[in-house]
């Protein structure tokens, strides 16, 4: 396992999330990165699907980062 930065536009959604996050909760979790940095990186797999970090992806496309870990 390595930690890469990579842009969030390049991640994809799963769709079996079973997790959903209202626009409050992405809110939220924009001011955490804000203030805090990325603290815990995005899960993906070999093909760029998330596993962990929907929220987190969701926040960085509205911050409009360009890369995250």
């Amino acid at each position: 396992m390595q930690i890469v930065d990579i842009p969030p536009e390049d991640l994809h959604a799963n769709e079996r999330n079973s997790r959903t996050h209202s626009d409050e909760q992405i809110d939220q979790i924009c001011a955490s990165i804000t203030e805090f940095g990325f603290t815990n990186p995005i899960l993906i797999n070999p093909d760029n699907r998330i596993i962990a970090g929907h929220g987190r992806h969701m926040a960085a496309l509205r911050l409009k980062w360009d890369e995250v870990p």
